[in-house]
């Protein structure tokens, strides 16, 4: 599991989630239902096996790199976004003329999904 040299409390992955949810339910159209389904599917701390992990809500991003922490992805993705929207202006007019929002999101939330599963 991640270390704990960085934490964040319960009420800030809490948030964190729910400005996440809040994201998925504004930017990507059709796709929300679906994508906020399977988020939500992978939200909560589960067992396989005798082997506890990491839901995607309290999943470390990393356990190494950046993030880790419990709350730590979905701090990630959040500033993934964030990091997004403030280089968006900066394309050219032709590229950001093809830039989707919905499809960076999902790219941004979809990179590192399997790391709900890491334990």
């Amino acid at each position: 599991f991640p270390s704990h040299d960085t934490m964040i409390n319960k009420e800030q992955i809490e948030e964190n989630w729910k400005v996440l949810q809040e994201l998925i339910a504004n930017r990507l159209g059709d796709y929300a239902p679906s994508f906020l389904a399977m988020c939500e599917e992978l939200a909560d701390d589960f067992t396989i096996d005798g082997a506890t992990y990491a839901g995607f809500v309290n999943a470390p991003a990393g356990v190494v790199q950046h993030h880790t922490y419990f709350g730590g992805l979905v701090e990630h993705l959040l500033e993934m976004w964030q990091v997004y929207v403030q280089l968006k202006p900066m394309l050219p007019a032709e590229t950001k003329a093809e830039v989707d929002d919905a499809k960076v999101l999902m790219a941004i939330i979809v990179h590192d999904l399997h790391k709900s599963y890491l334990n």
